[in-house]
């Protein structure tokens, strides 16, 4: 009767061990593990500076009257080129007999951008360099040549980006002023007809070309 037991007890045994065995994979065969890959779901930051790619070719800022402007090229990344010139023809020299140009070229890059709105976007100058030190003189063709700083970039921080569509009764009067001339208005219109760029601390307006 022990016997009996003893033998049924490690047939029991046996059929467990080999249970477990069976169930273990051998070295080689263990089951293939796939991953698939997602693509990186857009922040919002990146979802908002694609606004960069939709602007038109250049920024202006302008009286609409004299020989002067400052005129911006923003790229798809937001960083931006410019240059501002204004030239006096009439203020000659022994060494200018062909007047004095006043210039500046420079570039930086805007970033932080939020969406204000369907139609307005907050953004910030990161830098900005010029390419000459502002007060060099020199004489080209005839022409005194003097670098300045970027006219309409004064205390560059925060800009606003208004679209096309924009309601104009709450645009700031700074804004409003600089460009209804350079867009030919007689009266404010109700909306944007143009891209709109405002230097918030400056209190500098440039339309969309």
């Amino acid at each position: 009767m022990y016997k009996k037991g003893s033998i049924i007890l490690s047939v029991l045994i046996i059929a467990a061990i080999s249970g477990c065995s069976a169930a273990a994979p051998t070295p080689g065969n263990e089951p293939e593990v796939t991953y698939e890959a997602q693509s990186p779901e857009p922040t919002p930051s990146d979802t908002e500076a694609s606004i960069f790619s939709e602007l038109p070719e250049k920024f202006v800022f302008s009286s609409g009257a004299g020989a002067w402007e400052t005129i911006v090229e923003i790229k798809s990344d937001g960083a931006f080129i410019g240059n501002y010139h204004d030239s006096n023809m009439g203020d000659t020299g022994p060494d200018y007999p062909n007047g004095i140009r006043y210039e500046c070229n420079f570039s930086g890059k805007f970033t932080d951008v939020k969406k204000i709105a369907d139609d307005e976007y907050s953004m910030r100058v990161e830098y900005i360099n010029t390419e000459e030190e502002a007060g060099k003189e020199t004489i080209i063709d005839g022409v005194k040549v003097i670098t300045e700083e970027p006219y309409g970039f004064e205390n560059a921080g925060e800009f606003r980006l208004y679209l096309p569509g924009r309601n104009t009764k709450d645009l700031p009067e700074e804004f409003i002023n600089w460009v209804r001339g350079p867009l030919g208005w007689s009266e404010v219109p109700a909306e944007m007809p143009a891209y709109g760029l405002y230097n918030v601390a400056g209190g500098k307006g440039f339309y969309g070309d």
